[in-house]
């Protein structure tokens, strides 16, 4: 069982690309401040804000995580404009240093050993860039199993599901259903008082809108991440970079829709580079959505709207 954050890193051979991009389905919007860390106690999770006037998420580290990864590009221009359904994502100033073809390259960015990336990398030419831009399916896939425990980081939590039958507990994990990020009902997570020997099963969300209950957004400009940086995503037409049009809650996106992730990473590259080297760490990679109802005196039972998927970090570098 996985009740503490950890910092996992990894290396890729082929390629690194330096980017923290959050996903989480709610409270993420411009210039917010990042998802606050589940406090690691003897107990279990503790999350670090009791009674938020709105549903709040804690994040940790999943058992798993599964990314598909597109493209990557490295660009001279330090600032983007955000694409919109008549304009285009502007790749003008960039080099693509990696695809993965139509079907995309699958990682698991929790594990602790060396992975790698199938496709096609490419060196740009020597120079100086400024800015990364990462090209990623809409959908992740992740898994947890963790004890949540009251402010004293010592009593259990019970906690109730969001399930269509309910399920209450002090432990609660991935049931393996299937979600979005705009939607009415995340069913995402199971609670008991003993994981059950099948579980944590992965399950999996695509984002079809960054934002909050009160509005869902096509773009997700300027979020601030756990790092202190600041970067950008939107939803895209993988065919001409053109932003989509949102779908409606609990609804697919269009075909071909590509999620971008775009922000300052700065990378210079000579005569003699050879080739790229990346590090990679998820220990926020899930985020567990708490509702209203704990309080900071321990009382009441809490209610659990699932896990969603949460950031990743991946650092570039030439060698």
């Amino acid at each position: 069982m996985r009740t503490n954050i950890y910092q996992l890193k990894k290396h890729i051979p082929l390629l690194s690309l330096s980017v923290l991009l959050s996903v989480f389905s709610h409270n993420t919007s411009a210039a917010t401040p990042a998802v606050p860390t589940c406090i690691t106690t003897p107990g279990g999770l503790k999350p670090s804000d009791f009674g938020a006037p709105l549903n709040f998420e804690c994040a940790t580290q999943p058992e798993n995580q599964m990314v598909i990864f597109y493209k990557a590009y490295v660009c001279t221009a330090t600032t983007f404009s955000a694409p919109s359904t008549v304009t285009a994502f502007d790749l003008s100033s960039c080099q693509k240093i990696f695809d993965a073809g139509a079907g995309g390259s699958e990682i698991n960015v929790s594990l602790g050993t060396s992975v790698g990336l199938t496709g096609t990398v490419t060196l740009p030419p020597p120079g100086t860039y400024n800015s990364l831009v990462l090209e990623m399916d809409p959908r992740f896939t992740y898994a947890l199993q963790g004890d949540f425990v009251r402010p004293d980081g010592v009593t259990p939590l019970a906690m109730t599901s969001n399930e269509a039958v309910p399920t209450t507990g002090t432990k609660c994990w991935t049931n393996g259903a299937n979600t979005f990020t705009n939607t009415a009902s995340n069913r995402t997570a199971s609670c008991g008082n003993a994981v059950p020997a099948t579980f944590p099963k992965p399950s999996s969300s695509i984002i079809n809108g960054f934002g909050s209950p009160g509005g869902f957004s096509a773009t997700a400009p300027d979020m601030t991440q756990p790092d202190g940086s600041v970067f950008s995503a939107a939803l895209v037409n993988s065919t001409n970079m053109k932003l989509i049009t949102l779908p409606a809650q609990d609804a697919q996106n269009p075909a071909n829709t590509h999620l971008i992730g775009y922000g300052a990473n700065r990378l210079v590259t000579t005569a003699v580079t050879k080739s790229f080297t990346v590090r990679i760490t998820n220990r926020l990679g899930v985020g567990a959505q708490i509702k209203p109802g704990c309080n900071n005196t321990g009382g009441g039972v809490c209610s659990i709207n699932g896990i969603t998927p949460g950031p990743f970090n991946m650092s570039l570098g030439a060698i």
